[in-house]
């Protein structure tokens, strides 16, 4: 008996347990051995018949190739053979609920009937003809299936653990909208939106409702006018000044471009379904894979919203001062560099709490303090600027800098500190190279002013820097990897320019993780 039970908790069915509590719980309180037993015993006759109805399935002719694909389409045709409850419908993506004796028998037919569609268990594709993945994909609380059609098409499928009779139970921690099912809607074929089982939408849906916009900023080191304007800029500089400033202030391999926008804005594509539209706010020429033909994918020119008495600009502080200006931008809108990479599917809330409040992903660890020092890393000057207005106006000194991630901003909250702070916006403005005397207000000013004022939280995130600088480099790329990487950088910096080899295996790695085109590029 002590044998065969313990070969069940160790069954591949079976998620990893420590089969020592099970054996000291059967002495101590045997009616509760005996009902985690059978709860095991019944997950892993759900996982045994997922493998027989993918075994013996009939599979239907794949969808025409004129067809026009959507995740409603295909989840109409899972529900004919099975239950299916609907968690959440956006665009191209769907998040779906199914049996878990279902699971492999959708996962199959999903690609009779789109062939080109693949199923992920994290990072990793698998084949559903290897038992091994099956039954990886059988323990995942999530399975992704991917298409890649015209315009991207994902489904999120989550399987649900059988209970007591009516009752289900998912694997996903991260189901707010329902975890725990007292239903028997996925019993028998049909759909069921989960709306009908709530009575109506719950607050975070209702709050998802308000769109999202992301916003990049992105130079092109080979443009020619953007090339001619630089020089010009340069040459002009203010001389009496170079001093002051730091190694790489003005040099060439701050706006250095390794297509990595192509990229990281897939990775939006991909893993952020729910965002609205996407703004390029630039000075260059848009690069020939983008196709001005669709509408969701804008490019802003600098002269469209910064004065001409401050254009042309190279400094990112001043260039980031005026995102919020941008014509048709949403109230709440995420800003990333074109180095930053979304992992990982994640939800809105991981950047906006469901009352609308921004969440900042402060560093852990105090890295503000001491005067501006003319030749310090700029980031670190406009960081001392910026605690010095916030310690003026609130009487604290903040020393977290945010971290070099996806930033959640909103803009009445920038529109108001461009108000309260208007000289030294207005100073700082006329810097057309990054100064000691510039404010970093996405990295570091809105975070501070918007936790002070109730409008932001501190919120925690798995994230990887990638520098060139680092010689540990080749290893920080392999961490990008990992599991629990949320969000990566891969950063360049400093005066000198970073080796062909960190430019090869950046390309590669990034063509590697993201080879679909978006419905953006042509």
């Amino acid at each position: 008996m002590f044998k065969r039970t313990r070969k069940l908790l160790h069954s591949g069915f079976a998620r990893p347990r420590n089969w020592l509590d099970y054996a000291r719980t059967s002495i101590e309180s045997p009616a509760l051995f005996r009902e985690a037993l059978a709860r095991v015993r019944q997950n892993r006759a759900a996982r045994r018949e997922s493998l027989r109805r993918a075994d013996g399935v009939a599979l239907p002719q794949a969808l025409p190739a004129d067809a026009e694909l959507s995740p409603d389409l295909l989840v109409d045709r899972l529900a004919e053979r099975m239950g299916v409850l609907v968690l959440e419908m956006r665009g191209n993506s769907a998040h779906i609920g199914v049996g878990t004796e279902n699971l492999l028998l959708a996962l199959k037919l999903l690609q009779a009937l789109v062939p080109q569609g693949r199923a992920k268990v994290g990072a990793r594709a698998i084949a559903l003809g290897r038992r091994r993945d099956a039954r990886l994909a059988l323990r995942a609380a999530q399975v992704v299936f991917r298409a890649r059609t015209a315009a991207p098409l994902t489904l999120r499928l989550e399987p649900y653990d059988p209970g007591p009779p009516g009752q289900r139970v998912s694997r996903n921690l991260a189901n707010l909208r329902a975890r725990g099912l007292f239903t028997p809607c996925l019993d028998a074929p049909g759909r069921t939106l989960i709306t009908e089982l709530l009575g109506a939408p719950t607050f975070e849906d209702r709050a998802a409702e308000a769109p999202v916009d992301v916003v990049y900023t992105w130079v092109n080191h080979d443009d020619p006018d953007w090339k001619a304007a630089y020089q010009a800029a340069k040459s002009l500089g203010d001389l009496s000044r170079a001093d002051t400033k730091s190694a790489d202030g003005d040099a060439l391999s701050r706006f250095h471009s390794n297509d990595e926008l192509r990229y990281s804005l897939r990775s939006v594509a991909q893993n952020l379904p729910w965002v609205n539209r996407i703004f390029v706010f630039s000075n260059c020429a848009p690069p020939d894979w983008f196709d001005p033909g669709q509408d969701r994918l804008v490019w802003v020119r600098h002269e469209e919203v910064i004065p001409a008495e401050f254009l042309p600009t190279f400094n990112s502080h001043v260039i980031e001062s005026y995102l919020h200006r941008i014509p048709g931008l949403s109230e709440a809108f995420l800003y990333q560099n074109d180095d930053v990479i979304i992992a990982h599917p994640l939800p809105r809330r991981f950047f906006f709490e469901p009352s609308g409040i921004s969440r900042s992903f402060l560093e852990p660890y105090g890295m503000v303090s001491g005067p501006v020092t003319p030749g310090d890393a700029d980031y670190r000057n406009a960081a001392r600027n910026s605690a010095a207005l916030i310690r003026q106006a609130f009487g604290f000194a903040p020393t977290r800098l945010h971290l070099h991630t996806t930033f959640a901003l909103r803009r009445p909250v920038l529109a108001e500190i461009e108000e309260r702070f208007a000289d030294t916006f207005r100073t700082m403005r006329g810097n057309h190279f990054r100064d000691p005397g510039d404010v970093n207000v996405t990295s570091f000013l809105y975070h501070h002013y918007a936790i002070a004022t109730g409008r932001a939280v501190v919120a925690e995130i798995a994230s990887v820097l990638v520098k060139n600088l680092d010689l540990r480099w080749r290893t920080m790329l392999r961490n990008t990897a990992r599991p629990e990487v949320q969000i990566y950088c891969i950063n360049e910096g400093g005066a000198t320019a970073p080796s062909r080899q960190w430019h090869r295996a950046v390309s590669r790695l990034l063509a590697e993780r993201f080879p679909d085109p978006a419905e953006w590029e042509r």
